[in-house]
């Protein structure tokens, strides 16, 4: 009777140890979704400006907008009313493409002062289209942002603080739409 107790157990303890625990996560833990500070975002659309203010010469700045959807960008230009999301200003390690690659924050003022796979700045928006580059929404004040590519879609996983230690974290996992 001991020897069957002791089998009983024992296949309960391989059983318990084999589970993976569900809460883990094994890639960003929400996908085309942003958390601000517990507040989850729908991240419906990707926008990637190669060179949004009409430099004369490639540049390795780049600009990365998500967003829920409540504008578009059409003809390079902003349509709707307002939105949510997160804009990011990102220094790739080249002047044609976005690089993979894991991006962390720089506090430098001038975006030309950062080095490569590090991001100056960005902020988090909540606001009417009018205001998109205002830091209403919250201006990123450090963290991570990670790239990576799979066929034509993209990923960008955000881990980054802005305000007073508040938390932004998610992903966007899709087509990043080219605004030339």
């Amino acid at each position: 009777m001991k020897f069957l107790n002791l089998l009983c157990l024992l296949a309960f303890l391989f059983t318990f140890a084999a589970c993976d625990d569900d809460d883990s996560p094994d890639g960003p833990a929400e996908q085309n979704v942003i958390s601000l500070d517990g507040t989850n975002v729908d991240l419906t659309q990707g926008y990637y400006f190669q060179n949004l203010f009409e430099l004369d010469q490639p540049d390795s700045t780049k600009y990365v907008f998500l967003t829920d959807g409540g504008i578009t960008v059409v003809d390079g230009e902003f349509e709707g009313t307002s939105t949510n999301g997160i804009f990011l200003v990102m220094k790739s390690d080249n002047t044609s493409s976005l690089t993979d690659g894991v991006y962390t924050y720089s506090a430098e003022d001038d975006i030309d002062d950062i080095d490569a796979f590090q991001f100056g700045g960005g902020v988090l928006v909540n606001t009417p289209v009018d205001d998109i580059f205002s830091d209403e929404g919250g201006a990123i004040e450090g963290g991570t942002i990670t790239v990576s590519t799979t066929g034509n879609n993209r990923t960008v996983a955000i881990a980054v603080t802005y305000g007073n230690g508040q938390t932004a974290t998610g992903a966007f996992i899709g087509e990043l739409i080219v605004v030339e």
